[in-house]
């Protein structure tokens, strides 16, 4: 089911279209009710390369740069807040007219996804997340996490010093050894990319300056979609257990969670026909 992440893009059409004050970079492959893919914090619309190309024989497959990442065109005022990023996406979806049957959510993509879905419940008919983040950091590194981003998010130097440091391959390794995962050449070419620009690190360091779950997790026992929980066992970002914990927060009788032996945070793009497969319900709960 694996196809090669340059014969994927070849096969997908790429737009950038305005609402209000962003200019969204999408990606769309496929045909069929549509399937709406939200990357993580840090990533784009490149992470869904071999995963798409798998749905794309069942969904109109729309990839989005989430605001403040990668092409999207991000004004400097722009609410990049867990709120504030779900209302703008959904600006977006009621502009095209796109009537998700599914969305897919990976790490902080799931969040936005979950987010969106309380405030708009008919916004889609079935989620899927994969390596959720949503639940809140504990111990010292929950205390530390705000403060640390939002110093970061507020030094005009700082996104430039982390864009420096990307310029080095083995920085950029090791901040995705540190995920658990290990990507293809190409993958890892972007991801540097991404690294290295000093626009996308500021997107990113004001978006985890404004990162707060609390809120979110004290109404997910409102969704009302059914939801599959996709996890990785080799993940190092988001460990299993707060998986489990996010399904004690979910209706207990919409929520599924498949775990995916080996693979780390990026398994879909380690293992996508795994994870296509929970997606697509070719395989037993």
């Amino acid at each position: 089911m694996n196809m090669p992440a340059q014969a994927s893009r070849k096969a997908q059409s790429s737009q950038k279209i305005r609402v209000g004050a962003l200019q969204w970079h999408i990606r769309t492959q496929g045909s069929g009710p549509v399937c709406l893919l939200i990357h993580g914090t840090g990533a784009s619309v490149h992470s869904w390369d071999k995963l798409a190309p798998l749905l794309a024989a069942h969904y109109t497959v729309v990839m989005i740069d989430l605001p403040g990442h990668a092409d999207t065109v991000t004004p400097a005022d722009a609410d990049l807040t867990l709120q504030g990023m779900a209302a703008a996406l959904f600006e977006f979806i009621e502009h095209e007219n796109l009537h998700p049957e599914l969305i897919v959510g990976h790490s902080a993509g799931a969040a936005i996804m979950l987010e969106l879905c309380l405030e708009h419940p008919h916004c889609a008919k079935k989620l899927a997340c994969i390596n959720a983040a949503v639940i809140p950091l504990g111990g010292l590194a929950g205390y530390l996490f705000l403060p640390l981003a939002r110093l970061s998010a507020a030094s005009a130097w700082m996104p430039r010093f982390f864009s420096f440091r990307a310029r080095n391959d083995s920085n950029v390794k090791k901040l995705l050894d540190s995920t658990g995962s290990v990507v293809d050449p190409e993958s890892f070419r972007r991801y540097a990319e991404l690294f290295s620009d000093p626009a996308h690190v500021s997107g990113v360091l004001r978006m985890m300056a404004n990162w707060h779950l609390e809120k979110l997790n004290a109404r997910l026992g409102q969704i009302q979609q059914p939801v599959k929980l996709i996890a990785a066992s080799d993940d190092k970002t988001i460990p299993l257990r707060d998986i489990y914990k996010l399904r004690q927060l979910l209706p207990a009788e919409q929520v599924k969670v498949y775990v995916v032996n080996g693979g780390g945070h990026l398994l879909h793009e380690e293992d996508p026909s795994s994870v296509a497969r929970i997606i697509l319900d070719t395989v037993a709960p």
